[in-house]
């Protein structure tokens, strides 16, 4: 840095001589005018001096802050650079201080040597003003002609010159005009912007501070503080930027899971930018709760808490099968453990009989609340029906005193696919639909045959014949035997005489049951029909099963098999 007067050979004089000297002055017992004006000068120069290196002290104070606070409007440094950055301009001030300021008080440069200063700047003063000066500030002048003689002789040779151009005035001008431009600067914007100036100066000169500049960006999350998510499934993070350039900013995320009530740590995501403008990103969300919040460079929302719950689901289930009442004795009553319903486990693995109740018997992990105006439950039979359409009345019955108790039922008409979805009070479904299926199978029409005669036949008319009748049925026969019936001559019209019924109870235990199969052998004695030649008899095979199929579908007739023709001849 220039000085205002660069020799500083005087500095460590005498301070007792430098008060006298000055007193002198003071007292007006120098009475050259000349010497007058060097003294002055002297005390200019350290003036000077001094009010540079504080002007020069100031505007690095300024701009030093100022540039801080104008990049950090920019790129938002960090608390902690701002503390560093804060450290560097002390730093910087404390060696200004050290190497300029301090020094600058310490410079009390002499008369004398401003006058040897003086000397070199004017080559005619060059031997004299010095000493002058020195004669008239020690009193020498007014005890000897020749110091008197000298200074006198200086004084003819000064006569009309400029002394004060010694002392260069520019370096301060140019360093105090700086420091009233930063200070006006820093004033005229505090009194412009003073929410803003108060920022930047908090912010510079107080980084441990809570002063944050205005967002340039504004961020709205998409996710609901105190809403419901599934439990271990993936959670969709999603944000939209209200203000600012969506295409140039980085959205970031930072979450933090709650799992045996052990919160973790936050953890940073970046934000993948959607087609539709928002941001999104999916996490692993395992725990009691997730909090959430979303950042921009400068913006950043409320924390969002979500609540995990786990999905519904079913703990255990069974499937009870009740025979109609009328194969109550031919079809035993049947229970199948469907565990959780997960795959295929909740489809039946053989068919049932149609018109049979079935009731699934389901458990819950936990209880749900039913809708009936809501019903949870799609149904698709055989019949191709369209998914949701009911074929067939289907009840859910929820136990009153156990919201997870939930029984299915309904009527076995045909093949039937249930398909249940669980959905909570806080619209959490399930993973997958819970499917309940089974096959039926129909009651077929019982089977009749004569077996014995094997065929068409003539016959006297006091001839023995033996008969033979078999029934069939998948169930269980309540009727069967043979018919038989008589055509007089030509005519063919029959006339019933009589039935021969076979045993269709079957008895197991020392329990009577139901029978699938039935045969009957009998002889017949054509002599007491009274029959003459010319007539016929006509022999068949008869059943009848106990199926009652309700109003859906009417019971079944009884089935007869082809008939058997025994002619009479004489």
């Amino acid at each position: 840095m220039k000085n205002e007067f660069d020799d500083n050979s005087g500095a460590g004089a005498d301070g007792m001589r430098n008060a006298v000297r000055s007193e002198l002055v003071r007292s007006e017992l120098v009475r050259s005018e000349m010497v007058r004006t060097v003294v002055r000068l002297a005390g200019r120069a350290r003036a000077l001096r001094i009010t540079g290196a504080v002007a020069a002290l100031v505007v690095l104070f300024f701009a030093s802050v100022m540039g801080v606070a104008a990049v950090d409007a920019v790129v938002r440094f960090p608390g902690v650079l701002r503390g560093i950055m804060l450290a560097v301009i002390a730093g910087f001030m404390f060696v200004d201080m050290r190497k300029v300021v301090l020094p600058a008080f310490r410079f009390k440069p002499q008369p004398v040597d401003i006058a040897l200063r003086i000397e070199r700047m004017r080559p005619e003063l060059q031997g004299k003003l010095a000493s002058a000066v020195e004669f008239e500030l020690s009193g020498a002048a007014r005890g000897s002609a020749l110091a008197a003689r000298a200074i006198r002789d200086a004084e003819d040779r000064s006569s009309g010159a400029s002394l004060g151009k010694v002392i260069r005035w520019k370096p301060m001008g140019t360093r105090f005009a700086a420091a009233l431009l930063c200070v006006g600067s820093a004033i005229g914007f505090a009194i412009v912007e003073p929410d803003t100036a108060s920022i930047a100066a908090r912010r510079v000169l107080m980084p441990w501070s809570d002063a944050v500049w205005p967002a340039r960006t504004a961020l709205a999350g998409m996710i609901v503080d105190g809403s419901v998510a599934a439990r271990g499934r993936p959670l969709a993070l999603r944000a939209r930027m209200t203000e600012g350039e969506a295409e140039r900013e980085r959205v970031r995320a930072e979450y933090r899971v709650t799992r045996d009530s052990v919160v973790g740590d936050w953890i940073e995501v970046g934000l993948a930018r959607q087609p539709s403008g928002e941001f999104e990103r999916f996490v692993d969300a395992d725990g009691e709760r997730i909090e959430v919040r979303f950042m921009t460079s400068d913006a950043t929302t409320e924390i969002a808490t979500v609540r995990l719950v786990a999905p519904p689901a079913i703990a255990s289930a069974q499937a009870r099968i009740e025979p109609p009442a009328y194969a109550a004795r031919a079809v035993q009553l049947r229970v199948e453990d469907l565990g959780d319903c997960s795959g295929s486990r909740g489809i039946l693995r053989d068919p049932i009989l149609a018109g049979s109740q079935i009731v699934f018997d389901l458990r819950m992990t936990r209880a749900l609340a039913f809708d009936p105006a809501h019903s949870p439950l799609k149904q698709v039979s055989s019949s191709g029906a369209e998914p949701g359409a009911t074929t067939m009345p289907v009840a859910i019955v929820v136990d009153e005193a156990d919201g997870a108790h939930w029984t299915v039922s309904c009527s076995a008409v045909e093949a039937t696919r249930l398909a249940l979805t669980l959905i909570d009070s806080d619209g959490i479904a399930g993973e997958n639909e819970i499917i309940l299926a089974f096959d039926t199978i129909a009651d077929r029409p019982p089977s009749a045959t004569i077996v014995e005669p094997v065929q068409d036949e003539s016959v006297v008319v006091d001839a023995r014949i033996a008969m033979r009748a078999d029934a069939r049925d998948d169930i269980g026969l309540a009727k069967a035997g043979i018919e038989i019936a008589t055509r007089i001559g030509k005519d063919s019209v029959e006339s019933m005489v009589f039935e021969e019924p076979a045993q269709v109870m079957a008895s197991a235990n020392g329990e009577e049951g139901v029978a699938t199969e039935a045969s009957v052998e009998r002889m017949l004695d054509i002599a007491k029909l009274k029959l003459s030649a010319g007539d016929s008899i006509v022999l068949r095979a008869y059943a009848q099963d106990a199926f009652d199929g309700g109003s859906v579908q009417p019971a079944h007739e009884r089935v007869r098999s082809a008939p058997r023709i025994l002619r009479i001849v004489g």
